[in-house]
């Protein structure tokens, strides 16, 4: 929880943390050894883009998490 706390300029930090909370939470796992599997039994609820401006600034702000959490697995 400290690491969370601090400030810092790191922008690979700020991108893995505050910006991709879940991808970071799967990062955190996988790097402690617990497998990730996929449920297909599974129920979740999420609220998806409707239209494609919509879904172009979902990926927009998605894209720095997605590649700081790639760096930090592949050990970059």
């Amino acid at each position: 929880m400290y690491m969370h706390t601090r400030d810092t300029n790191l922008i690979l930090l700020y991108c893995s943390i505050l910006s991709g909370e879940d991808r970071w939470l799967c990062t955190l796992l996988l790097q402690q050894g617990y497998r990730i599997e996929y449920c297909a039994a599974a129920d979740a609820l999420t609220y998806a883009p409707e239209g494609f401006d919509e879904f172009y600034n979902q990926r927009r702000r998605w894209s720095p998490s997605t590649m700081a959490n790639i760096m930090d697995l592949l050990g970059w």
